[in-house]
């Protein structure tokens, strides 16, 4: 009965007045709000759904059907987000690696026009990538460009797979023993973040979102890291991690020992010092040379 009612209830908020009162309702409201779980889930959409999701210049062309457009479009807030954010706001070079939609880039580049600064990014899968440039191009923003790579520990070509129809926020690249006829794949170039940004000078903050691919990231980042010292923000799954031959423990004690950061949850803000307990963790983790974080 209880399944019926919501259901109802989602397919209420699915007819376009009604939708438009309760976007206007939850905008601007924690992702863990009462009010937002009559959101109508984005699996529940037919991939024909498209809305277009504005923020002042800002425009995304959303599939309500894909996650990443879904969240943007109803606007609600993520704190771990809002962190990211403030750490751009003093940030001249931004690099975005796991694109995605666009829509993350075009905020840390709309805060970082405040400081004459500018975002590089990172989009692999070429539909996604495609997508990404769309709104970029209706945003009218300039002081950003996408790269149609991914980055790795070295240059050369991987295989990306489309795991999940209802977010495109988790294709990533896999290992051979992970290929599967029953799922897409595609080729893509993958570059060194150390060689692919050679020329862009000091790099102030490094957001990666690659669904388990960190690690070769942060290794063909070896040379940023020494010089820059850049702030990071990581999104840590340990099981994707193993996936591919590494886990959260040792990513993490990498960037303390080898490169002197100070670790935070980025939801709380506590600094996170037991290693031995992140078995199959899942979490947004900031990475600072200062021991306190915003």
């Amino acid at each position: 009965m209880k399944r019926l009612l919501v259901n109802a209830v989602h397919s209420f908020f699915q007819v376009r007045p009604f939708e438009s009162i309760l976007r206007s309702a939850v905008k601007g409201k924690d992702i863990t709000s009462a009010l937002v779980k009559f959101i109508p889930p984005n699996h529940v959409y037919d991939k024909k759904v498209q809305r277009i999701a504005r923020d002042g210049q800002l425009t995304l062309f959303a599939n309500l059907y894909d996650y990443n457009d879904w969240k943007a479009y109803w606007g609600v807030r993520e704190i771990e987000r809002e962190r990211l954010y403030a750490l751009a706001s003093s940030a001249k070079t931004v690099v975005d690696i796991g694109v995605n939609n666009g829509w993350v880039l075009l905020n840390l580049a709309r805060i970082a026009q405040s400081n004459k600064g500018f975002v590089y990014g990172f989009e692999p899968f070429p539909p996604t990538y495609q997508r990404c440039i769309r709104n970029i191009e209706a945003s009218k923003i300039s002081n950003c460009k996408v790269f149609n790579m991914g980055c790795s520990d070295k240059k050369g070509e991987l295989v990306m797979i489309s795991e999940i129809a209802t977010n495109s926020g988790q294709n990533r690249i896999v290992g051979s023993g992970e290929l599967s006829d029953s799922l897409p794949t595609v080729a893509v170039e993958v570059v060194t973040l150390d060689e692919q940004l050679s020329s862009a000078g000091p790099i102030d903050l490094i957001k990666i979102d690659v669904e388990g691919f960190e690690f070769h990231v942060l290794k063909g980042a070896k040379a940023i890291l020494e010089r820059d010292k850049p702030d990071l923000f990581i999104e840590i799954d340990d099981k994707l991690l193993k996936a591919n031959g590494t886990t959260a423990r040792e990513l993490l004690l990498y960037l303390q020992n080898e490169h002197n950061y100070h670790l935070f949850h980025a939801t709380s803000g506590a600094s996170i010092k037991d290693f031995d307990n992140l078995n199959n963790c899942h979490m947004d983790v900031i990475c600072s040379t200062s021991s306190s974080v915003v």
